[in-house]
């Protein structure tokens, strides 16, 4: 399993798990990939987005939308 993070480095985030085989795609400028949750969560954080125990991929299944504007 893999994570995506879709989004527009400015308030569209989209992100989620992939399990082998699936794929995404997205309108957004940005696609980035991680081999674990825990990289996502930084990159999340980079950009002001939390994302814990209470909005990770892993309880809300394959897409989730975090808007920080």
């Amino acid at each position: 399993m893999r994570y995506f993070l879709a989004h527009n480095s400015v308030n569209i985030f989209h992100y989620g798990e992939l399990h082998d085989g699936q794929v995404v795609s997205t309108g957004q400028p940005n696609l980035e990939y991680f081999e674990n949750i825990n990289d996502l969560k930084v990159r999340l954080n980079s950009f002001g987005v939390v994302c814990d125990e209470n909005n990770s991929p892993n309880d809300l299944g394959d897409l989730l939308e975090g808007d920080v504007s």
